[in-house]
């Protein structure tokens, strides 16, 4: 696989970043999901916080995501933030940095293919393009259909420790931003407002994992979640070992 070239264009009050390894020009049409429908690109959606679409396009497959505002806000600007001149500063860009950096340190996220912001200066909408995982699922559609391996919990406690050791703060740990694919490999999505960021406050990043967890079994059946799970994936995040200082 290439390295990521980022390379940006401005049009109109577009403003976009791209990987030029894989665009020659910027992909406009891409964040367009009515264009992606009416060419039969779409191969499949998911609607969480924000809309998902899945499509493939050029051999690609590729995950488009429309950012949307989440709890009182949603009602009363839905997919609309505040500002947007500076696309360094907004959702999407800064996301599509962040997964350029852990992407290129070799952790388990998707690659980033481009990122839109569409308006400002006052408020702006965004949108971000990443390639899709092959063949994952999240760690909540697995449980719904069935218990995970010993194993399993013990790679996902591993990959959430490597991710912590190196300073990585994902803002919304959950059930459903955690993929796991068919050769045991295990991914972190999502990375909406995720920063470096010194000092982290990992053991409250594990809780929220684990609120999400039983949150799903209190609400949905069946769901193969079992609390001797917990300490296996913490067993797993415990063995990982912490880079040395050079």
């Amino acid at each position: 696989m290439t390295d990521i070239r980022p390379s940006t264009a401005y049009v109109g009050k577009q403003k976009i970043i791209y990987d030029a390894s894989l665009f020659a020009a910027p992909p406009r049409r891409l964040f367009d999901s009515r264009y992606l429908g009416t060419a039969g690109l779409i191969t499949g959606e998911a609607v969480g916080r924000g809309q998902a679409w899945f499509f493939r396009y050029e051999k690609l497959d590729l995950v488009l995501r429309h950012f949307r505002r989440g709890g009182i806000m949603e009602k009363l600007l839905v997919d609309r933030y505040p500002g947007g001149s500076d696309p360094e500063k907004t959702r999407s860009w800064r996301e599509w940095r962040l997964l350029a950096k852990l992407y290129r340190q070799g952790l388990p996220v998707p690659r980033p293919v481009a990122a839109r912001v569409d308006g400002g200066p006052l408020v702006y909408r965004a949108d971000l393009i990443t390639q899709r995982i092959p063949d994952a699922r999240s760690l909540a559609d697995r449980l719904a259909a069935g218990k995970l391996e010993v194993i399993d919990w013990g790679r996902i406690g591993k990959v959430i420790a490597r991710f912590h050791h190196l300073g990585v703060w994902h803002p919304d740990l959950n059930a459903r931003n955690v993929l796991l694919d068919r050769q045991g490999g295990v991914f972190l999505v999502d990375f909406d407002q995720g920063r470096l960021k010194a000092g982290l406050g990992a053991q409250q990043n594990l809780k929220r994992l684990l609120r999400s967890l039983n949150k799903i079994k209190n609400s949905q059946s069946p769901f193969y979640f079992e609390e001797t799970d917990w300490p296996l994936l913490l067993a797993g995040y415990h063995s990982h070992p912490a880079p040395e200082c050079t």
